[in-house]
């Protein structure tokens, strides 16, 4: 999950020396968005789906934990992902961290 997660943070014409940029393609984004998707509703309890929101909502949060334009791309990027995808796991974590102010700067 978190290697999906980290392709999902990737945005093309963002620089970053510190990491490796994957290569996408303009459908890259929705193949993420699926395939979150299909392993969310394929989790077979709660408390799978749970440590599945909990995963990602850390990843977001180590995504914030700078707070700069980059970060705040990348954790932009990562939400709309979810919001296509998971979209019951992307919904909790933009009301739990607060991420409707972050959007709007």
């Amino acid at each position: 999950l978190p290697k999906v997660l980290r392709v999902a943070a990737t945005v093309p014409d963002l620089p970053d020396p510190d990491k490796k940029q994957y290569p996408l393609t303009e459908k890259t984004k929705m193949h993420i968005s699926c395939t979150l998707s299909v392993v969310f509703h394929d989790l077979y309890s709660d408390k799978a789906r749970e440590d599945f929101n909990n995963e990602c909502a850390e990843f977001i949060i180590a995504l914030r934990e700078r707070d700069d334009v980059q970060s705040r791309v990348r954790t932009i990027s990562t939400l709309s992902v979810l919001l296509q995808g998971p979209f019951d796991t992307g919904n909790a974590i933009l009301g739990s961290q607060n991420l409707v102010d972050l959007m709007i700067q």
